[in-house]
């Protein structure tokens, strides 16, 4: 489709362009796929798919003339 709507680049665009788009989406998903699929299986590289943990803040120490 996209060699084929190369003569139309000047009128009709879309006919190359949407199929080239569709093209290059489905090869960013399949190579993110693909990467995350490595990762999870690995058990040395796991630990890369954990959301990292908040630490709390510390809180600062009431003076004692505060504390009613």
């Amino acid at each position: 489709m996209v060699a084929q709507g190369r003569q139309y680049l000047q009128t009709a665009w879309w006919i190359t362009v949407l199929p080239g788009l569709a093209i290059v989406l489905t090869t960013v998903s399949a190579t993110v796929l693909a990467a995350w699929a490595r990762i999870a299986t690995d058990p040395a590289q796991r630990w890369r798919l954990t959301l990292p943990r908040k630490r709390r803040p510390v809180q600062a120490p009431v003076p004692p003339e505060m504390i009613p």
